[in-house]
């Protein structure tokens, strides 16, 4: 088929765009995306202002009542409007891993495409994204015939900008080469409407652009604006306000019951864990959120921080199945361990052995017949004592889990790739020498059931050893300096051990880990999390990166040889997981218990301007580039 007129000229100007971006390709992305068709622009938007219409005061007025899902932001645009002198994009043009990216293939491409959606959409970037959010944004799900459909709006800046975005819809639409057309021009509630393959109807009230997923629900939606009546937002938009702090930038909430129904199934969530492990860390979260009437979630951020918070209601008394998660306690300190070094630090209030009882609400069937398995092998190690009826509820409500480098003290030739070093503090209730004897034992039943496969692959062995530090005694096992026999990397990075800090129980991978924690243990008081803290997990964005640096020749030799990628494309990825993380102060997940509500929060910290900065000459130093 022969194709049209607009098409080819679409391509015409691709290719002169290409063209331009190779051009350039050197020179950075924001003193070439600024100037780009200045004309066209400034051409495309100098048309007259559409008259004036009544508009409700609030777009969420508009939505049904019978929504299952919702969307509500407002200002959203307007934090689009500075970026391109934004500091998140200074620290993205200052990494050294930019610079390198600018004189790949990678980056023309960019440039091509960032310029072709600039010339279709007759603005930059920026503007785009800062018309398209809007002022405000009202986004709705509701149920359908079979599927759910979309209802929403977005108010535009002004009437121009709404007119020009639905005229580039248009120029777009008409591109495409199909039989029938993929879209038409329907009079809709006495609204000029864009309908596209009958799934998408469209259409500018005002500066507003009203859209829906059906004839049907579009008709409400223009009858409602064109009303413009003061209505009150429907139940579901008014639970995600009340819900999120005043300063979030985006509020979603969803009708539980609603959203079950459409599943199909007991719950929408799948409450019931495949593995005790995730049913210990979500259990709470996941059937709380299956139970609520409303499960809000937010979005909040500024020019240092990103976070989405979810927040449930968390009655009083819980029912059994909750009693192992430690919300009683909420309100007591939950310590953290952060010693040199620390890429990963995680605190959890849990009675494990009360989770281990509630199994069967909390986990599927395979869970209890892997449990059974792990009852019988583990009491080998503990002497016969069954771990979930005597060693567990012998053990405190906090546990405590930590990564860090290791710097391999005293060995002349670390390995090739590094592992972090990992180890669990526990905390005993009472009789914590009983405890520490118990595990120091089952340190060295492992440790023997260890040597005997390895005498059996011709492997070396851990040599045993107890030893003092610091007024208490370390157990565990190193592998001999004087053994010619090859060990696994796995090997190479462990030093399996144990010790006992008055009621506190360290199980480590290495030495070196269980010396500094027996250090920080014994300088004084831990830190804490918040009050009411239940989970609290933290990731150090600059010891991410360099264990990444560390491991820099292994990862590289990997993704060449394992994953088929080109030497170059592989260090830039190598720079850039580096550089990216150096941005990071802290990745934070974590879950506490107040004022009758559960709150959950990921978070991302970047770090402050003046250390990151300083880090990327460091970052490039290290890296050899």
């Amino acid at each position: 088929m022969r194709r049209s007129r607009p098409v080819r000229t679409l391509l015409w100007r691709f290719g002169a765009a290409a063209t331009l971006a190779g051009a350039l390709s050197t020179l950075p992305l924001s003193a070439w995306a600024g100037p780009a068709w200045p004309r066209l622009a400034n051409d495309v938007l100098a048309r007259p202002a559409a008259p004036v219409v009544g508009e409700v005061a609030d777009l969420a007025t508009l939505l049904p009542q019978e929504l299952i899902a919702v969307a509500d932001a407002q200002g959203l645009g307007a934090r689009f409007h500075d970026l391109p002198n934004s500091s998140l994009k200074q620290r993205l043009f200052a990494l050294p891993a930019w610079k390198l990216f600018q004189k790949s293939p990678a980056y023309v491409e960019l440039l091509g495409g960032l310029g072709f959606v600039e010339l279709v959409a007759g603005m930059k970037g920026h503007e785009l994204l800062e018309t398209l959010l809007g002022e405000q944004l009202a986004l709705g799900v509701v149920a359908g015939e079979g599927k759910p459909g979309l209802v929403g709006a977005v108010r535009l800046p002004d009437v121009d900008r709404a007119l020009h975005v639905m005229q580039v819809a248009r120029q777009l639409l008409a591109m495409q080469e199909e039989e029938p057309p993929a879209w038409r021009a329907a009079t809709c509630g006495g609204l000029e409407t864009l309908v596209v393959r009958e799934q998408l109807f469209v259409a500018c009230h005002g500066r507003d652009l009203l859209f829906a997923s059906s004839e049907a629900r579009f008709l409400e939606l223009a009858t409602a604006a064109q009303a413009a009546h003061a209505l009150q937002p429907p139940a579901l938009v008014a639970a995600a306000r009340a819900a999120a702090p005043a300063d979030a930038l985006l509020r979603f909430a969803l009708d539980g019951p609603r959203t079950t129904a459409l599943s199909g199934k007991e719950s929408w969530l799948p409450v019931r864990q495949e593995e005790f492990l995730g049913a210990a860390l979500l259990g709470d979260v996941l059937q709380l959120a299956a139970q609520a009437p409303v499960v809000p979630l937010c979005v909040r951020g500024d020019a240092d921080t990103f976070a989405l918070e979810l927040s449930l209601p968390a009655t009083t008394p819980l029912p059994a199945a909750f009693r192992g998660f430690g919300h009683a306690r909420a309100g007591e300190p939950l310590a953290l361990v952060r010693p040199p070094g620390t890429l990963l630090t995680m605190a959890l209030r849990r009675d494990f052995a009360a989770l281990w009882s509630e199994s069967g609400a909390l986990c599927t069937e395979k869970v209890g017949a892997d449990l059974a398995a792990a009852k019988a092998n583990l009491g080998l190690f503990f002497g016969g004592r069954s771990l979930p009826d005597e060693v567990l509820p012998a053990l405190d409500e906090e546990v405590l889990f930590v990564l860090a480098r290791q710097t391999f003290p005293g060995v002349a030739a670390p390995p090739a790739l590094r592992y972090p070093a990992g180890a669990l503090l526990f905390t005993a209730r009472d009789d914590e020498e009983r405890l520490g004897r118990e595990f120091g034992n089952g340190v060295q039943m492992a440790l023997a059931l260890f040597n005997v496969d390895s005498a059996q692959k011709n492997q070396s062995p851990y040599e045993l050893f107890v030893e003092p530090y610091r007024g208490t005694l370390v157990t565990g096992g190193r592998l001999p300096k004087d053994d010619d026999r090859t060990a696994e990397p796995e090997r190479q990075n462990a030093s399996p051990c144990f010790a006992r800090v008055g009621k506190r129980l360290i199980l480590s991978s290495t030495v070196e880990l269980l010396h500094a924690l027996i250090d920080e243990l014994s300088a004084g008081p831990l830190g804490s999390a918040p009050a009411g803290s239940l989970t609290r997990i933290e990731i150090d964005g600059a010891q991410v990166a360099a264990l990444a640096h560390e491991d820099r020749d292994v990862l590289l030799s990997q993704a060449t040889l394992e994953k088929g990628k080109s030497l170059a494309q592989a260090e830039l990825e190598q720079a850039f997981l580096v550089d990216v993380a150096r941005e990071v102060a802290q990745l934070r997940l974590a879950s506490r218990r107040a004022d009758g509500r559960l709150t959950v929060e990921l978070a991302l910290e970047l770090a402050p301007r003046a250390a990151a900065t300083g880090a990327a000459p460091r970052a490039a130093a290290e890296a050899g580039r």
